[in-house]
């Protein structure tokens, strides 16, 4: 568990071994979060919630919003800086279909490395021709916050038909990050 402040300085970190779940388990208790507050300078944090298989293997990830003083509140969120998410796109990849040609596969690295939180950061894939939404597409993940020197990689994956054979282009958007088109 990771605690930032809104400035995205990490005001907390713990970490705990679990007891080994069996295949019915759902949950177990490691601890409640207290005291993180007294050591945040902001009223607002976000407490990151990892789960790891060993050292690296990532089998879950979570971020919640809390406010200490004010539960529910987050209008403070409208005081963050605006925050650069860099992109990079790797080459498109093919995925085997079941009839002829397969889905276009593509994955795009974001990282933040800013200060300042990224929140809510989305990737939109459109159309290079009508520059309307590619749909359905099939994303690995979306709409998820990128702390101060955190990188996520996500895939893509759409019909080609439904970009209507045209290069797609990729927008980066969020909470207050600059929209903008990656290519």
């Amino acid at each position: 568990m990771k605690v930032f402040d809104l400035n995205g300085r990490v005001v907390s970190e713990k970490k705990w071994k679990t007891p080994v779940l069996g295949p019915d388990s759902y949950a177990v208790k490691l601890a409640t979060v207290t005291g993180e507050s007294s050591r945040s300078s902001t009223d607002l944090v976000f407490i990151r919630l990892t789960v790891r298989e060993g050292s690296v293997k990532i089998l879950g990830d979570t971020l919640y919003w809390h406010n200490w003083n004010d539960y529910m509140q987050y209008e403070s969120l409208n005081s963050l800086s605006e925050t650069p998410v860099n992109a990079t796109i790797s080459p498109k990849a093919e995925v085997a279909g079941e009839i002829g040609r397969g889905n276009d596969l593509y994955t795009i690295t974001l990282s933040n490395t800013s200060s300042i939180p990224a929140v809510q950061t989305s990737i939109r894939a459109i159309t290079s021709i009508t520059d309307k939404d590619i749909l359905p597409a099939f994303y690995s993940d979306n709409y998820f916050s990128l702390m101060p020197g955190e990188s996520k990689t996500i895939t893509v994956e759409f019909n080609p038909m439904h970009s209507d054979y045209g290069a797609p282009i990729f927008e980066l958007s969020g909470w207050n990050t600059r929209k903008e088109k990656i290519k």
